[in-house]
């Protein structure tokens, strides 16, 4: 079975400096953090961090004017700057596949051998690439280490197959790795998102092969949910996570309709789907992907048939297909337009904290 997870460190064209030793697993602990020499809190390391992401930002922003690109919060299409690809390879591999890239340029993903067996990879922004292993993981077929997520600060998260199962994994940026089992977890537990502190989202499997979703803070401690009726038939998957710790992804109910949701980081599950004016609920949706302002987007179907979407924050759903970008999408991002009052239900009520455990810091490598 082939799932999400991983964690990983960015190395070459950045420095990364470890704090506290990274990841501890089901250890609860509270660590002074000290980053580019600030207080001892998360600020100085952040604050760094942002003037990192507002330097690129420019230098996009400079690419574009260069390139006749004029920008706007219309998001027309026509605007959009030219693209430019860039293909590559894990040396020796069969097969290379890239999963996630972070605000700085680096890459995860995993990549297989000539037995069918998986290996981690971590691309840096200017080109060199890394391999790892989790102990553990089989040398066959569908077996190895799987990484499928990686923060802006190079923590990578995934899973690794062997003859044990299939646990969870984080890999630290000073290259630490962590493997975890969700408590219910039977059938293997497959993270797919970690945020910028280090909280882990993902799914796993009980004993009914039923999937459901869990968060892993950085401490270790873990805590599962699912979407409100809903049915061991489909189960709940938890996708990708932002920033504030809101979770998004999909689950089936009762009553074999499948809805969007996201979860607050206190434990509120708000589920979502395609509605009509004047007919009510007309399809099922899939949720994928959030942002920092907690806009959400995937597929719906089966009306008119399977389409993208974006949810902003209040609620408002705007279909579309390939092609022309709706010229208001990069202003519902911003939660504006009409909004649809999604239901709500509370499924936990679990606090989920922000770590500062495994706090790592981007410097220019000198």
């Amino acid at each position: 079975m082939n799932r999400r997870s991983g964690l990983a460190a960015m190395t070459a064209g950045f420095l990364f400096v470890c704090v506290s030793g990274g990841v501890v697993a089901q250890t609860p602990q509270t660590m002074p953090v000290n980053l580019f020499g600030g207080p001892n809190t998360m600020q100085g390391g952040r604050a760094a961090l942002n003037a990192e992401l507002m330097q690129l930002q420019s230098q996009k922003a400079a690419a574009a004017a260069q390139n006749g690109v004029v920008s706007d919060a219309s998001g027309s299409a026509a605007e959009w700057p030219p693209q430019h690809f860039n293909s590559f390879d894990v040396p020796g591999a069969i097969a290379t596949y890239a999963q996630a890239i972070n605000a700085l340029g680096a890459i995860t993903g995993y990549y297989t051998d000539a037995n069918g067996a998986a290996r981690g990879f971590l691309r840096s922004p200017n080109g060199k690439i890394s391999t790892f292993e989790v102990p553990g993981g089989g040398d066959g077929r569908y077996q190895g280490t799987y990484a499928y997520a990686i923060n802006d600060l190079g923590a990578i998260t995934g899973y690794s197959c062997g003859a044990a199962g299939c646990p969870g994994f984080v890999r630290d940026c000073d290259g630490k790795l962590t493997t975890f089992d969700a408590p219910g977890d039977v059938y293997g537990t497959y993270p797919s998102g970690i945020n910028i502190v280090g909280i882990v989202t993902g799914s796993y499997y009980d004993a009914n092969y039923t999937s459901h979703g869990f968060v892993r803070d950085a401490w270790g401690m873990i805590t599962e949910f699912d979407g409100p009726d809903v049915s061991p038939n489909w189960g709940t998957t938890a996708v990708a996570i932002n920033w504030a710790g809101t979770v998004s992804g999909w689950y089936g109910d009762v009553n074999n309709i499948v809805w969007g949701f996201v979860r607050e980081p206190f434990g509120t599950v708000t589920k979502f789907g395609p509605v009509l004016p004047g007919v009510g609920f007309s399809g099922q949706a899939l949720g994928f992907g959030i942002n920092s302002w907690g806009a959400t987007t995937g597929s719906v179907w089966p009306y008119p048939s399977v389409r993208g979407y974006i949810r902003s924050p209040n609620g408002t759903m705007t279909e579309f297909d390939a092609g022309p970008i709706p010229r208001r999408l990069a202003v519902l991002t911003r939660g504006e337009s009409q909004s649809t009052t999604p239901e709500q239900s509370s499924a936990s009520t679990t606090t989920i904290e922000a770590s500062t455990t495994a706090i790592c810091a981007p410097a220019t490598e000198p």
